[in-house]
């Protein structure tokens, strides 16, 4: 009998805990865990003017962080060698430099002086998976004292830590009685309320990865009854399960919508509609329409131009001298694309158009009009070089690209223009620069140089050993209409050019050839 009591007792005490691991079980996220990071490395501050900024901010951003409470700085012992932007750029080395560090989680600071003021960033980095937490930046802040730049870091630092999906966690709990580290630091006070929550799925913006908004759930409800500086004594309210919340879950602060109470009629009744109100005109305005937010663009760009050219094409023989022809107003048609793989690098594509006619250049040459139609397609990669962290701000672009022209020109008896075939491989550079803080209108151009080129020609050559060369720049102005619409016009420059050292299997050879176009050109872009 003994021995069934304690075979019984055994059974009974290993199903009891079998249970309570199936309910720890329950609520046990890896995104909760991965979110409970207590050690902070603080990388070194980056500003572009010696470090004047750099250092007095950063160690600012130390006291603010031993204020906090929240975290603990570690020292850093391995040498940094990336970037605010490159941490942002490559998570998985982000990842590595942290996990080098001891710490879970990674600080950085960016400070950039610009023609229209300072830009301030400031970057917090999960060690779990190297990605950015959460995001916090000023752009054109025209103050320039150190004491200015402190006060806006400590609004900075505290926006930031607002993004976090928790504001603290439990430190113990004994009974109903629960210790929390928040605080009057964090202007919490007696009688606030939280929830205990664990954070169950991280919504991520689509292209830069911040966090957008954290689900969870709620296990538990407290009310603090003593609020020190950095810690707080609360009172367990509610729980899900008996004895379910313990050390280390989550805390999130309990806030209330207000509502304004709804407008009555005379005699009582509930006024659904509130345009019908006397002060609905006031109140509204003339036409009022629902407002919706606009999503800003984060992929890229495709866009729309239309334009008219002055369209020269020449070609020197060796038997009567040079042929020009001239077009003063050949219509083009292009569409430009632009995607955008980060902040700084990027794929474009452009596609243009000419179709026209000009005069037969040679002298007794038939037919008298020559119908010419010309192509441009380009594609490229580059990267974006911001001098402020404000992505429609002042940039330079350095462009690698492969270009090619052709152009496909009737055929005449005896031969005056040839159809012909430029491609190359370039090297460009791009700048843009805002007019205004108050007028979206942005100036810029873009020149290209060319790695290598080459040429052919069809039906016939006009000379052996050619010698190509292609010329290329343009001029912009744009207008930001609106969040997703740019307003664009440009003027472009094209010279395509080749020379001659031999024979061609024409009968009257060239010494060279040429296709001028300059093209002003407007439409417009979609931001998406």
């Amino acid at each position: 009998m003994r021995s069934k009591a304690a075979l019984f007792l055994l059974v009974l005490t290993y199903g009891f805990s079998l249970f309570s691991l199936a309910q720890t079980n329950i609520f046990k996220s890896a995104i909760d865990d991965d979110l409970s990071f207590k050690t902070i490395v603080l990388a070194e501050p980056e500003d572009n003017v010696k470090g004047i900024y750099a250092k007095p901010l950063h160690e600012h951003l130390q006291t603010l962080i031993a204020k906090y409470k929240q975290w603990e700085t570690v020292s850093l012992n391995e040498k940094q060698i990336l970037s605010i932007d490159e941490f942002e750029d490559n998570p998985t080395a982000t990842k590595n430099y942290i996990k080098k560090t001891r710490g879970d989680s990674l600080l950085g600071l960016k400070i950039t002086k610009g023609p229209n003021g300072l830009t301030m960033k400031l970057d917090l980095f999960l060690g779990s998976d190297g990605f950015l937490l959460a995001q916090q930046s000023v752009s054109d802040f025209t103050a320039y004292e150190i004491s200015d730049l402190k006060i806006k870091l400590t609004r900075l630092f505290t926006d930031l830590t607002e993004k976090i999906p928790y504001q603290g966690s439990v430190l113990s709990r004994k009974g109903n009685l629960v210790t929390v580290n928040v605080g009057t630091n964090q202007n919490f006070k007696d009688g606030d309320e939280f929830n205990i929550v664990q954070i169950i799925k991280l919504n991520r913006h689509p292209k830069f990865n911040f966090i957008v908004s954290a689900e969870k759930e709620i296990l538990g409800k407290i009310k603090i009854t003593k609020a020190e500086e950095a810690l707080s004594f609360a009172s367990l309210i509610l729980e899900r399960n008996e004895n379910l919340v313990q050390k280390g879950m989550k805390l999130n602060f309990i806030s209330f919508v207000n509502y304004n109470e709804l407008a009555k009629s005379e005699d009582g009744k509930i006024l659904n509609d509130i345009s019908n109100r006397p002060d609905s005109a006031v109140a509204f305005g003339k036409n009022p329409k629902t407002w919706r937010g606009e999503n800003p663009p984060s992929f890229g760009k495709i866009g729309l131009l239309f334009g008219l050219a002055q369209y020269t094409a020449t070609n020197t023989l060796n038997s009567i001298g040079g042929i020009s022809a001239y077009q003063p107003l050949a219509a083009s048609i292009a569409i430009n694309g632009e995607l955008w793989l980060n902040p700084r690098w990027f794929l474009d594509m452009k596609l243009k158009q000419y179709v026209f006619s000009f005069s037969n250049p040679y002298p007794a040459s038939t037919p008298e009009k020559l119908n010419v139609s010309s192509s441009l397609a380009g594609l490229s990669a580059g990267y974006n070089f911001l001098l402020t962290d404000d992505f429609f701000g002042p940039k330079i672009k350095t462009i690698l690209g492969y270009s090619n022209f052709r152009s496909v020109i009737d055929d005449s008896a005896p031969a005056a223009l040839t159809s012909l075939n430029f491609s190359g491989l370039s090297l460009g550079i791009s700048g843009s620069l805002p007019l205004s803080n108050d007028i979206p209108i942005s100036i810029g151009g873009q020149f290209n140089y060319y790695l290598s080129s080459s040429m052919s020609e069809s039906p016939v050559s006009s000379g052996g050993s050619a010698k190509a060369t292609i010329s290329n720049f343009n001029l912009f102005l744009e207008y930001l209409y609106s969040n997703n619409v740019n307003f664009l016009g440009q003027v472009n420059y094209d010279l395509y050019n080749a020379s001659f050292s031999g024979a061609g299997t024409r009968p009257d050879t060239a010494t060279s050839l040429s296709h001028q176009i300059t093209t002003l050109a407007i439409g417009a872009e979609y931001l998406f």
